[in-house]
């Protein structure tokens, strides 16, 4: 009698195993990818200030090249007005 519990205690405890390991597979998958989400944002934030940080140097440089032309406009000359 005492082994066919001891039997049906392990059955039980097999049964009860089969049950929660999938579950905290699940639990550990969900984890991973709502931790690679989380780095994924913030990958995708740090390319948003990138582009914005590009988008201002460029248009600095815009400027900077425009005042240049303006500076040097000065020794362009134009061949009939020399002659």
């Amino acid at each position: 009698m005492m082994k066919e519990i001891a039997s049906s205690e392990e059955q039980v405890s097999n049964i009860m195993k089969a049950i929660f390991s999938p579950s905290d597979e699940r639990t550990q998958g969900i984890k991973q990818a709502a931790s690679a989400l989380n780095q994924m944002d913030i990958v995708f934030q740090q390319n948003a200030q990138l582009v914005e940080e590009s988008s201002s140097v460029s248009h600095e440089m815009n400027l900077q090249a425009k005042n240049q032309l303006s500076s040097v406009e000065i020794f362009i000359f134009d061949k009939a007005a020399c002659n």
